[in-house]
């Protein structure tokens, strides 16, 4: 069902072992990038709700000492967030949905582990406390990586046999169990759920300005050197240095049809983008938009946003 919502291969694996078209580059780009953002107005949400206290004060046990507050990745429901409408995935986004689901589902009596492994770069998740898999023989590894997908017990998993370590980020009780039926429309409304709980403020001009320049560089660093990186159980990919590859200037895509943005100044080729969570509609799925108010010619995005008109 992960693979269903995200992809069946990764992004950062996509077409083999490579990154090797512009769209994948571009859409690889700007999930890193999004996630920054997305991270950010986090922090936001958590200054308005906790001021200067600690926001995992009372966690004891669950929020272990491998997090890294200033990480996007140590919190998986950043990581979610920042996937709005891409539908793409890498493994932490993988993981990350995996984490929520788990949740979601299990009820309080079962703890759910998101766990980041140094040795190969991965993100997985465990149902029961990953630290204690060598004195607990019902910890099972729940990691929905394309091409060693595991829902089975620590002691005859790949992860043991390989062998692969991990250290626990967050161990946190089920909270479950759900009403919902377990499939990707529930998915998808996690993410959902997810965006509205980090882009309740609107998102400043200067945030989204941020986001296309970090967006553009990172396209560009990726199309400028042939870059080698060890990912998940050692495989490798590497980024073909072709200047037809990558678009240096940030190209909205459409979040419905993926339609790129051309630049044409025209009251009928009009987009919308959302001032809530940074999405783009094309003039066609933009018009199919609620309108915000009256006569207005701005939309209710998906997220619930008002959006405004771009040219």
């Amino acid at each position: 069902m992960v693979k269903e919502v995200l992809g069946r291969v990764p992004l950062n694996v996509r077409g083999g072992l490579a990154i090797n078209n512009v769209d994948d580059i571009n859409r690889f780009a700007l999930v890193w990038s999004n996630r920054e953002l997305t991270h950010e107005m986090s922090d936001v949400h958590r200054q308005a709700k906790y001021g200067h206290a600690d926001p995992n004060a009372g966690r004891a046990g669950m929020v272990r000492a491998a997090y890294q507050a200033g990480n996007p990745f140590h919190r998986p429901k950043v990581v979610m967030a920042a996937l709005g409408n891409l539908a793409v995935g890498m493994c932490q986004d993988y993981a990350a949905l995996t984490y929520a689901l788990l949740r979601e589902y299990l009820g309080p009596d079962r703890h759910i582990s998101y766990i980041f492994e140094s040795g190969i770069t991965h993100f997985f998740c465990t149902i029961g406390d990953y630290a204690l898999r060598a004195s607990d023989p019902s910890v099972i590894i729940v990691d929905s990586w394309y091409e060693h997908a595991d829902a089975v017990l620590w002691t005859d998993s790949h992860h043991r046999h390989a062998p692969y370590q991990g250290d626990v980020i967050y161990c946190k009780p089920g909270k479950g169990p759900s009403i919902f039926p377990l499939c990707a429309l529930t998915a998808r409304q996690l993410i959902q759920r997810a965006m509205d709980k980090y882009y309740r403020n609107q998102v400043t001009d200067e945030q989204i300005l941020r986001r296309d320049t970090s967006y553009q560089q990172r396209a560009t660093m990726m199309q400028d050197q042939t870059f080698y990186s060890r990912m998940q159980y050692g495989n490798y990919y590497t980024n073909a240095h072709n200047n037809a590859r990558v678009v240096y200037t940030f190209t909205p895509r459409c979040c419905r049809c993926n339609a790129v943005k051309r630049g044409v100044v025209d009251n009928s080729h009009k987009w919308h983008r959302c001032d809530r969570c940074a999405a783009y509609y094309c003039s066609t799925h933009g018009a199919e938009r609620p309108r915000s108010a009256w006569f207005s010619e701005t939309r209710t995005c998906t997220c619930g946003g008002v959006t405004s008109l771009f040219n």
